[in-house]
């Protein structure tokens, strides 16, 4: 974890940086372009953290890291439109998102992350559409749909996941135990 004062004084000062740096975590409160420009030295970096805002112009610099196979956003600030954006990024493996305006129609979005295999997705506007939506991805092995709106009767769409095998899901709107779902949309997931 790099802290931002110390980010700062990388850029531009000091051409001898380290390049093989692989995983970042970025403590910033918001993403602006003089720190996206300090994180553009490392473009090794296969995981990113922006535990910060992230803004559509922020995403517009995910170009710059073509080796990105994780990605944690904290606080997503960006349309559902610019979730196009992140179909750039060809080997991504896990995505983390958190954010109250991330909805079904940024899940449609998301399609085009094939490569996808662990994702987490929490915001309240997300519904059992978006699930089905996610239903598209054909890699996921763990899907964590915590603090939306799911319910019961989007279970069905999970028939479609048949590499997932992992599921968690807090503070979701399900009206009956766990154990009483219908074992048919469950399978063999934990």
């Amino acid at each position: 974890q790099v802290p931002q004062a110390e980010l700062y004084n990388l850029y531009p000062h000091n051409e001898n940086l380290p390049t093989n740096i692989y995983a970042l975590s970025s403590p910033f409160y918001e993403m602006n372009n003089i720190a996206w420009e300090c994180l553009k030295k490392f473009n090794n970096l296969q995981t990113l953290c922006l535990m910060g805002k992230v803004s559509n112009e922020g995403l517009d610099h995910l170009k710059d890291f073509p080796k990105l196979q994780n990605l944690h956003l904290g606080l997503v600030m960006f349309t559902n439109k610019e979730f196009e954006k992140l179909s750039q990024l060809k080997f991504l493996h896990g995505l983390s998102l958190w954010g109250e305006d991330i909805d079904d129609d940024a899940l449609k979005n998301m399609v085009n992350l094939q490569s996808l295999r662990i994702l987490k997705v929490h915001g309240r506007k997300i519904t059992n559409i978006g699930l089905k939506h996610l239903a598209k991805l054909p890699n996921l092995e763990l899907l964590d749909l915590s603090f939306t709106n799911i319910n019961e009767e989007g279970f069905q769409y999970l028939t479609n996941m048949k590499n997932l095998y992992g599921l968690t899901l807090r503070q979701v709107p399900i009206n009956i135990p766990l154990s009483e779902l219908d074992i048919k949309y469950l399978g063999e997931i934990q």
